[in-house]
């Protein structure tokens, strides 16, 4: 078989069935899926040979796994880490995360401590939670740029009393391959304090330093061997979960093993005949495409770790293992950091539920210039937040807002005092346009640098300005200088922008090649408010023709159009970074 893997040919993902790609899919096509732990890559050739080869064979019905899968994974077992295992020690699994609360069941028992890792995978404080166990999170801190974990916490958590610990190694989302050294302190203190060890070890194959090794604390000595529940799976590294996970319990104390089996009977059922087939030609016949895809998760992950380095506000620390970084945006200062890079374009896991809200964890298992991408469209986005921190962190910020919003609500008031019944004369649209310059004053209140003065060319220049009041993006039109070329009689402009009056359907397009075609329409009536996604749009000129439409023009990513209709010749800027984002309201 060859062995010439092109990683940088991914197959594309959207509008099939990748739950990493659709779950974001309503944000836009546009959005790269980053944050669900399954990679890119196509499987091994070798497993989909012999899933193909499958499901053309037997009939499909009950399966357990053959003889030959057994004697690979102990072979296998032996061979990298030295450990000889016992079939009688495994239990079959449909996956790693049944395993981890079936282990935290078997142990202990209701209100009993469980004690793991924060941050973590957060099915570690999961598994706690949902089988009525009492979570002891155990810190880790980065120490001389790696991430470390906190002996001193252990000990104390383990004194305290605690029937389990749920390890993770290597770790998800720090990326670190615990050393013998470290591993021992673990097993001396839950030996010494009667505490079982689960230990997850999925990402085993995914060793980015080759200098260092994998290590099962299982492997440490017989007694800690006795003590611990090993999970095992081939899902990880060969890019399984879609045909449906493998994966192996090693329990080789029998009370324990015991235990474990009655709480995943019936819940954890047996994996499929597919599965199992796909887990033995992963193992047997797949090392040559997990050596060369490691080679390219090597190549990802400098190049993730150089551009990281390079971006104001973030940082990472050196990723050992596994094709998952996990990145400090703490300095960004955003209340949100997941939904600020999802509105522009990349959906990353949010720290807050790994326990860590200064984090978002990257999925780096794709090709480079998905990748390149990603990196590109976060490095964009934080250079428009850093042009709105500079305009915002003056000390004038506050009085400047406080100023702004007041205009605003002082505009709109006036709008609808001069137009309550939503088909103004022109005469009254006279004096609504009139007010509006009067009262926004937009030359005193936002500077040059971010509101330019209009081509000269241009009969007039406004713009949009979005303020966020509980949670609504309201969108208000504004006169750049003093008074618009818009039609006063045309209030279906003043409807469609800021919903004061009457009704005006609004065509959204999808831009195609150099063409556009009609993907949606909205319909927006008094009251309503319009939000928009950062970076939606950059600038909005009006064209020609009977049909007086406004057309908006998306820059970066942005795939979305749309118009409304205004005169032939107005001018509309919209800087991105004033536009602020309610993923749950978005409307356009």
């Amino acid at each position: 078989m060859s062995n010439n893997f092109d990683f940088d040919q991914a197959p594309d993902r959207r509008d099939g069935d990748s739950h990493k790609w659709n779950k974001y899919a309503k944000a836009g096509s546009h959005v790269i899926g980053a944050w669900l732990a399954d990679m890119d890559f196509q499987a091994p050739p070798a497993v989909i040979d012999a899933v193909q080869t499958r499901l053309h064979g037997p009939a499909l019905g009950y399966s357990e796994p053959r003889r030959e899968l057994v004697a690979v994974i102990l072979e296998r077992l032996e061979r990298l880490y030295g450990w000889v295992v016992h079939p009688s020690w495994l239990s079959l699994l449909p996956g790693v995360v049944p395993g981890l609360y079936g282990a935290t069941r078997a142990t202990g028992a209701s209100g009993s401590r469980v004690i793991t890792q924060s941050p973590n995978y957060h099915h570690f404080f999961k598994a706690a939670e949902f089988s009525d166990r009492k979570l002891m999170r155990l810190d880790n801190r980065i120490v001389d740029g790696r991430w470390q974990m906190d002996f001193g916490h252990l000990e104390q958590l383990a004194s305290e009393g605690a029937s389990s610990l749920l390890l993770c190694n290597p770790h998800n989302p720090m990326g670190r391959i615990l050393s013998r050294h470290e591993l021992q302190k673990v097993a001396d203190i839950c030996l010494k304090h009667d505490i079982v060890i689960c230990s997850d070890e999925i990402h085993a194959d995914i060793l980015l330093d080759e200098d260092k090794p994998h290590i099962p604390i299982a492997t440490l000595s017989p007694e800690v061997e006795q003590n611990t529940i090993t999970l095992i799976s081939p899902s990880k590294a060969f890019n399984l979960p879609g045909i449906g996970s493998f994966a192996l319990a090693i329990i080789p104390n029998p009370e324990i093993r015991k235990a474990f089996e009655k709480q995943i009977y019936g819940v954890a059922v047996h994996p499929s005949a597919l599965a199992y087939e796909a887990g033995l030609a992963s193992y047997r016949d797949s090392q040559d495409w997990l050596s060369a895809m490691l080679d390219y998760l090597r190549g990802n992950r400098n190049f993730l770790q150089t551009r990281i380095a390079a971006i104001p506000g973030l940082s990472m620390t050196h990723v050992e293992a596994t094709f998952l970084a996990w990145v400090n945006v703490a300095q960004l200062g955003l209340d949100n950091p997941a939904s600020f890079f999802l509105a522009h374009g990349v959906a990353l896991s949010d720290g807050v539920e790994m326990g860590d809200p200064n984090y978002l964890r990257i999925n780096f298992g794709c090709s480079r210039a998905t990748l390149e991408d990603l990196l590109n469209r976060m490095e964009s986005a934080i250079s428009i937040l850093g042009k709105r921190d500079n305009y915002r962190g003056n000390t004038n910020m506050s009085k400047t807002t406080a100023t702004r919003k007041e205009a605003v609500t002082k505009a709109m008031q006036a709008v609808r005092e001069l137009a309550p019944d939503g088909a103004p004369s022109r005469e009254r649209l006279d004096q609504v346009e009139a007010k509006l310059a009067e009262l926004l004053k937009v030359r005193e209140l936002f500077a040059e640098e971010y509101y330019p003065s209009p081509p000269a060319e241009s009969p007039g220049c406004v713009y949009l300005i979005a303020e966020d009041e509980g949670c609504r993006n309201a969108l208000y039109l504004v006169c750049a200088n003093g008074k618009a070329d818009v039609p006063p009689h045309d209030h279906k402009t003043w409807a469609a922008i800021a919903g004061l009056s009457g009704e005006e359907e609004n065509t959204l397009y999808q831009r195609v090649g150099n063409s556009a075609e009609v993907s949606g329409k909205l319909s927006l009536k008094e009251g309503d408010t319009v939000s928009l996604m950062p970076e939606d749009i950059h600038s909005i000129k009006a064209v020609g023709g009977p049909t007086r439409h406004l057309h908006w023009y998306g820059k970066g990513f942005a795939e979305q159009t749309g118009k409304i209709a205004l005169v032939n010749g107005a001018w509309i800027d919209v800087p991105a970074d004033m536009i602020p984002v309610d993923e749950s309201r978005r409307v356009l």
